[in-house]
């Protein structure tokens, strides 16, 4: 039987719960609070709830990273900084400051982002590729921040500088495609005293377009907020070499100091935050917001698990006990509704592709865990009256979440150490596995999945560099008799 977790962190102190190291390294050491699926993921979840959560409350790192100066930086210094890049990088990323931010809080943006990343692709096995490791940098794969977007793979990665220790590296956040173009990247900057901290932090998209967060904040010498400033953007691929504005400013008094994006979904015309503690689904459009969820609404629960498709937004409504988790839709321009429900069963690892609704069923949670899961699913619809669920009829399915794409259901378990990836086939209930090789770890979970090929973000051994993994299924995944 499987144990669901818990939620109750999700209300802890934003500082509190925040850790550097998942950003740069991977180290798996601030996974800050666990979505309600999360207990026996081996790391599958494309950004939906807990696989993300680490690197995206990383971004509020109550001990920020210092500059090259480590210390001695001043407001007017951090251009001068910013310019030293081209210095280990070889090339120049052509940084620019981003509009509107404080000199001491700025964010440089790259005119030149194809500096910071070649996108070349190496064997690792018999259908098997994977991003060349970069020796210049120390190298995360962003956690829940990759989506497919017609032909096109995007993935984000966030660097620093590989001669700096972790804490001294400047954090860089590149967004690029698996097809050789890299469309973005961003600069953080921070005081060497760590009073301050400015970086982009969650981030999302589909359709065409990007959304991303950046937290500009300042901290007493007891860390606590002196300042805060978190903003929303939500730009077109082609717009990210350029500087943007943003379409919201999460601040007080809009906000408490203690809330904070911790995932972003994106679509053309559509951004959705998933905004904790306060428990809510924030919506923009035409740059005015929209809350859904939340006290005194129908779905007054935890949202889990937010994404986007056009103009809707949904995600998994969790409540702790009675009466369970539901999933749970709403529009910038409607209130929040219950989507589906079944008294006394657990709707968890819901997602979309925009063509199939899938999800999980868990039966009789107790002190053990579930009783039995059942993998579910529906042509996708935004009208739930028209939704029609049908049960797949796999034999067995093991996790209770997973991600959906090109009719499959993608999902992973743990047989003792082992990480076991699998296919479902929404259509017949067919089962694919493959085990990854015993020093390989995927920590990042799955970046996307298409007919073809799954890809994940992790790294071998374990000092090796996080990358990214492209597996053919035809060549590595074998169907379960």
């Amino acid at each position: 039987m499987l144990l669901k977790a818990s939620p109750t962190s999700l209300v802890a102190g934003r500082v509190a719960r925040l850790s550097l190291c998942a950003w740069l390294v991977g180290c798996g050491c601030g996974a800050s609070h666990p979505a309600p699926d999360a207990a026996t993921d081996g790391g599958v979840d494309s950004g939906r709830d807990a696989a993300g959560d680490s690197g995206r409350d990383a971004s509020r790192d109550a001990r920020p990273d210092t500059g090259h100066d480590a210390g001695v930086d001043a407001a007017h210094d951090t251009g001068v900084d910013a310019g030293l890049d081209s210095d280990w990088l070889g090339c120049d990323p052509g940084w620019r400051p981003m509009p509107g931010l404080d000199p001491d809080l700025t964010i440089y943006y790259a005119t030149n982002p194809s500096c910071l990343l070649p996108i070349v692709w190496e064997s690792c096995g018999t259908g098997c590729q994977r991003l060349v490791d970069d020796p210049r940098v120390q190298r995360a794969i962003a956690p829940g921040m990759s989506w497919t977007d017609g032909e096109r793979h995007l993935f984000s990665l966030v660097e620093g500088n590989a001669g700096l220790r972790t804490l001294d590296a400047n954090v860089i956040t590149v967004v690029a495609s698996a097809e050789g173009t890299v469309y973005g990247a961003w600069r953080g900057s921070a005081g060497g005293d760590r009073s301050r901290i400015a970086r982009v932090g969650a981030t999302g998209g589909g359709n065409g377009w990007l959304g991303f967060e950046m937290p500009a904040d300042r901290f007493t010498p007891a860390g606590n907020f002196a300042s805060y400033d978190e903003r929303l953007y939500h730009a077109p691929l082609a717009a990210l070499t350029g500087p943007l504005e943003p379409v919201m400013q999460l601040a007080p008094p809009i906000v408490s100091v203690t809330d904070a994006a911790q995932s972003v979904a994106a679509s053309d015309t559509t951004l959705a935050a998933e905004v904790h503690p306060r428990g809510q689904v924030l919506v923009v459009e035409h740059a005015a917001r929209h809350w859904l969820g939340g006290r005194g609404s129908a779905t007054p629960a935890i949202p889990q698990g937010v994404f986007v498709v056009g103009p809707d937004v949904y995600w998994m409504d969790y409540f702790e006990s009675y009466p369970g988790v539901r999933l749970a839709h709403g529009t910038w321009s409607t209130e929040s509704e219950v989507f589906y429900d079944i008294p006394g069963v657990d709707l968890l690892g819901f997602a979309s592709d925009g063509h199939d609704f899938a999800w999980v069923q868990g039966y009789d949670y107790g002190d053990a865990g579930y009783a039995r899961l059942e993998l579910w699913t529906a042509p996708y619809t935004s009208d739930k009256s028209a939704l029609v669920p049908r049960q797949v009829p796999s034999a067995f399915i093991s996790t209770p979440r997973g991600v959906v794409g090109a009719g499959m259901y993608a999902a992973s378990h743990l047989e003792g150490a082992r990480d076991v990836k699998e296919l479902y086939s929404l259509s017949d209930g067919s089962v694919r596995q493959w085990r990854v090789p015993a020093d390989w770890y995927f920590d990042a979970g799955l970046l996307w999945i298409t007919a073809d090929e799954v890809a994940y973000g992790g790294h071998v051994g374990a000092t090796g560099q996080r990358t990214v993994f492209r597996l053919s299924i035809a060549d590595t995944f074998t169907a379960v008799p």
